[in-house]
């Protein structure tokens, strides 16, 4: 028995009451519940969806909220594997090489020490702008929050910190010309990933939209 809308919205409704706050979360734990239930009403017809429903969390509600950690992990390594894949497509490398070629140009132009700040100060500066727009989003528009774009966060103050890093241990070739395609290629990888996360963070939320309907 193929549980209804108002089946598949009434479980959602009570996982995001129980604490359950990240959509992309609570759909992976509504599908594992409509599957379980599906199959037991299958078993009795004379079962209502809500005392099967009321019956299963009885059992399993605890089970699930701790499982919840096993579904974070589960959509952490999903994210990973997302961000690798849109970080080698060819509009990553059209990116990436547009980038370091307008930064060679404008350090030519302008001298290093004139634009070291900006170049190093912008893709972080971006990214707390996306964070912003991602908070008013939440805030004015009611739209739910995701588990893996918060993760995008930081995994992109990581990695920017990393690059960051490559980007000290070579300031003092500055000057030279290899130095200076280095922190182009710096600026250029920083703005690759801020690529990269925002088309994955539209994925994953494109994703959960298409995954819902199918719910229900």
């Amino acid at each position: 028995m193929k549980l209804s809308k108002e089946n598949i919205q009434f479980i959602d409704t009570y996982l995001e009451n129980s604490e359950i706050h990240f959509a992309d979360i609570r759909m992976e734990m509504v599908d594992h519940i409509a599957s379980a239930l599906e199959a037991e009403l299958e078993l009795s017809n004379e079962l209502s969806f809500y005392d099967a429903f009321k019956a299963y969390m009885v059992c399993n509600k605890a089970r699930l909220l701790q499982d919840n950690e096993g579904f974070l992990r589960n959509t952490y390594n999903n994210l990973l594997k997302l961000i690798w894949i849109n970080m080698l497509t060819i509009n990553s490398l059209l990116v990436f090489l547009g980038v370091i070629i307008s930064a060679r140009l404008f350090i030519n132009n302008f001298g290093f020490e004139t634009i070291e700040t900006a170049i190093f100060s912008f893709p972080l500066l971006f990214f707390i702008v996306l964070g912003i727009v991602y908070l008013v989003v939440l805030r004015v528009f009611n739209y739910d929050r995701f588990s893996g774009v918060e993760r995008i966060g930081l995994v992109y103050v990581f990695l920017f910190q990393v690059v960051n890093a490559l980007h000290l241990l070579t300031k003092y070739q500055a000057e030279s010309e290899s130095g200076q395609w280095i922190a182009a290629g710096v600026f250029a990888i920083s703005c690759t990933l801020i690529y990269a996360f925002v088309k994955t963070a539209v994925s994953i939320m494109r994703n959960y939209e298409k995954e819902y309907k199918k719910l229900v």
